[in-house]
Protein backbone atom coordinates (compact mmCIF):
# COMPACT_ATOMS: atom_id res chain seq x y z
CA UNK A 1 0.00 0.00 0.00
CA UNK A 2 1.09 3.38 -0.73
CA UNK A 3 1.81 6.15 1.67
CA UNK A 4 -1.35 8.34 1.68
CA UNK A 5 0.40 11.20 3.01
CA UNK A 6 1.90 12.02 0.00
CA UNK A 7 -0.59 14.09 -0.89
CA UNK A 8 -0.61 16.40 2.28
CA UNK A 9 1.62 19.20 -0.03
CA UNK A 10 2.19 19.13 -3.69
CA UNK A 11 5.36 18.57 -5.19
CA UNK A 12 6.55 21.30 -7.50
CA UNK A 13 5.33 20.93 -11.03
CA UNK A 14 6.68 19.87 -14.06
CA UNK A 15 8.47 22.70 -16.56
CA UNK A 16 7.17 21.01 -19.70
CA UNK A 17 3.49 21.16 -20.92
CA UNK A 18 2.51 17.66 -22.37
CA UNK A 19 -0.37 15.05 -21.95
CA UNK A 20 1.33 13.63 -19.24
CA UNK A 21 2.54 16.22 -17.23
CA UNK A 22 -1.32 18.02 -17.45
CA UNK A 23 -3.29 14.43 -16.19
CA UNK A 24 -0.74 14.12 -13.74
CA UNK A 25 -1.04 17.90 -12.49
CA UNK A 26 -4.98 17.67 -12.51
CA UNK A 27 -4.94 14.16 -10.30
CA UNK A 28 -2.17 15.85 -7.55
CA UNK A 29 -4.38 18.75 -7.44
CA UNK A 30 -7.69 16.78 -7.00
CA UNK A 31 -5.41 14.19 -4.58
CA UNK A 32 -4.06 17.39 -2.58
CA UNK A 33 -7.78 18.67 -2.31
CA UNK A 34 -9.08 15.33 -1.30
CA UNK A 35 -6.69 14.40 1.36
CA UNK A 36 -7.06 17.90 2.96
CA UNK A 37 -10.85 17.26 2.60
CA UNK A 38 -11.05 13.88 4.58
CA UNK A 39 -8.84 15.02 7.29
CA UNK A 40 -9.56 14.03 10.59
CA UNK A 41 -13.10 13.88 9.80
CA UNK A 42 -15.20 12.87 12.43
CA UNK A 43 -18.04 9.82 12.79
CA UNK A 44 -20.35 12.94 12.60
CA UNK A 45 -19.10 14.45 9.54
CA UNK A 46 -19.03 10.90 7.75
CA UNK A 47 -22.97 10.97 8.84
CA UNK A 48 -23.71 14.44 7.93
CA UNK A 49 -26.36 15.08 4.75
CA UNK A 50 -27.60 18.42 3.87
CA UNK A 51 -31.08 17.01 3.16
CA UNK A 52 -32.20 13.44 2.76
CA UNK A 53 -31.77 13.19 -1.39
CA UNK A 54 -28.12 14.22 -0.97
CA UNK A 55 -25.62 11.98 -0.18
CA UNK A 56 -23.65 12.01 2.71
CA UNK A 57 -19.78 12.57 3.24
CA UNK A 58 -19.62 8.59 4.05
CA UNK A 59 -21.31 7.92 0.59
CA UNK A 60 -19.58 10.56 -1.43
CA UNK A 61 -16.18 8.91 -0.21
CA UNK A 62 -17.55 5.80 -1.28
CA UNK A 63 -18.22 7.37 -4.71
CA UNK A 64 -15.01 9.34 -4.92
CA UNK A 65 -13.07 5.95 -4.44
CA UNK A 66 -14.96 4.66 -7.25
CA UNK A 67 -14.28 7.92 -9.40
CA UNK A 68 -10.09 7.17 -8.59
CA UNK A 69 -10.32 3.57 -9.93
CA UNK A 70 -12.12 5.13 -13.14
CA UNK A 71 -9.98 7.65 -13.50
CA UNK A 72 -7.01 5.62 -13.67
CA UNK A 73 -8.47 2.80 -15.93
CA UNK A 74 -9.39 5.94 -18.19
CA UNK A 75 -5.69 7.10 -18.21
CA UNK A 76 -4.47 3.14 -19.41
CA UNK A 77 -3.58 1.61 -15.60
CA UNK A 78 -4.50 -1.34 -14.27
CA UNK A 79 -4.97 -0.76 -10.38
CA UNK A 80 -3.40 -3.04 -7.57
CA UNK A 81 -6.96 -3.14 -5.80
CA UNK A 82 -7.56 -3.14 -2.39
CA UNK A 83 -9.81 -6.09 -1.05
CA UNK A 84 -9.25 -5.85 2.29
CA UNK A 85 -12.61 -4.45 3.72
CA UNK A 86 -11.13 -3.19 7.28
CA UNK A 87 -9.44 -0.36 4.88
CA UNK A 88 -11.52 2.91 4.84
CA UNK A 89 -12.27 4.59 1.46
CA UNK A 90 -10.28 7.58 2.39
CA UNK A 91 -7.16 5.19 2.09
CA UNK A 92 -8.46 3.20 -0.57
CA UNK A 93 -9.03 6.51 -2.64
CA UNK A 94 -5.35 8.35 -1.84
CA UNK A 95 -3.57 4.99 -2.80
CA UNK A 96 -5.60 4.63 -5.77
CA UNK A 97 -4.62 8.23 -6.69
CA UNK A 98 -0.83 7.35 -5.89
CA UNK A 99 -0.23 4.43 -7.86
CA UNK A 100 -2.11 6.45 -10.75
CA UNK A 101 0.78 9.52 -9.88
CA UNK A 102 3.66 6.54 -9.90
CA UNK A 103 2.06 5.43 -13.22
CA UNK A 104 1.69 8.66 -14.68
CA UNK A 105 5.18 10.33 -13.64
CA UNK A 106 6.49 7.01 -15.83
CA UNK A 107 4.44 7.11 -18.74
CA UNK A 108 3.97 9.09 -21.78
CA UNK A 109 0.63 9.45 -22.62
CA UNK A 110 0.72 11.49 -26.04
CA UNK A 111 2.90 8.06 -27.03
CA UNK A 112 -0.58 5.89 -25.95
CA UNK A 113 -3.39 5.62 -28.03
CA UNK A 114 -5.66 6.94 -25.23
CA UNK A 115 -7.08 10.13 -26.77
CA UNK A 116 -10.80 9.75 -26.70
CA UNK A 117 -10.39 8.05 -22.97
CA UNK A 118 -7.79 11.08 -22.09
CA UNK A 119 -10.25 13.59 -23.04
CA UNK A 120 -13.18 11.14 -20.90
CA UNK A 121 -11.04 11.20 -18.19
CA UNK A 122 -10.84 15.04 -17.85
CA UNK A 123 -14.48 15.70 -18.65
CA UNK A 124 -16.11 12.87 -16.59
CA UNK A 125 -14.95 11.36 -13.39
CA UNK A 126 -12.00 14.22 -12.70
CA UNK A 127 -14.32 17.03 -13.17
CA UNK A 128 -17.28 14.84 -11.37
CA UNK A 129 -14.39 14.08 -8.60
CA UNK A 130 -13.62 17.91 -8.26
CA UNK A 131 -16.83 18.34 -7.70
CA UNK A 132 -17.78 16.27 -4.78
CA UNK A 133 -14.63 17.13 -2.93
CA UNK A 134 -16.47 20.74 -3.11
CA UNK A 135 -19.26 19.05 -1.45
CA UNK A 136 -16.94 17.13 1.04
CA UNK A 137 -16.01 20.79 2.56
CA UNK A 138 -19.22 22.19 2.30
CA UNK A 139 -20.36 19.41 4.31
CA UNK A 140 -17.64 18.96 6.73
CA UNK A 141 -17.91 22.59 7.53
CA UNK A 142 -21.97 22.58 7.93
CA UNK A 143 -21.29 19.99 10.29
CA UNK A 144 -18.99 22.03 12.55
CA UNK A 145 -15.67 20.70 11.55
CA UNK A 146 -14.02 23.29 8.85
CA UNK A 147 -11.03 22.80 7.05
CA UNK A 148 -7.27 23.59 8.39
CA UNK A 149 -5.58 26.53 7.14
CA UNK A 150 -4.30 24.98 3.47
CA UNK A 151 -3.28 27.19 0.73
CA UNK A 152 -4.88 25.71 -2.07
CA UNK A 153 -2.72 28.04 -4.94
CA UNK A 154 0.37 26.65 -3.03
CA UNK A 155 -0.26 23.38 -2.51
CA UNK A 156 1.27 23.89 0.60
CA UNK A 157 -0.46 21.73 4.21
CA UNK A 158 -0.93 24.16 7.15
CA UNK A 159 2.14 25.14 9.30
Amino acid sequence: MSDITFFRSLNEPSQSANASSIALRMLDGLAFRYYWATEELREIDYNFRPTEDQMSAQELCAHLEALSKMIARLLGLELSLITDEAIDHRTKTLDYFKQTHDYLSETDLSALSLHEQFWNCFNGPLADALTHVGQLNAWRRQSGNPLPKVNFFSGKAPS
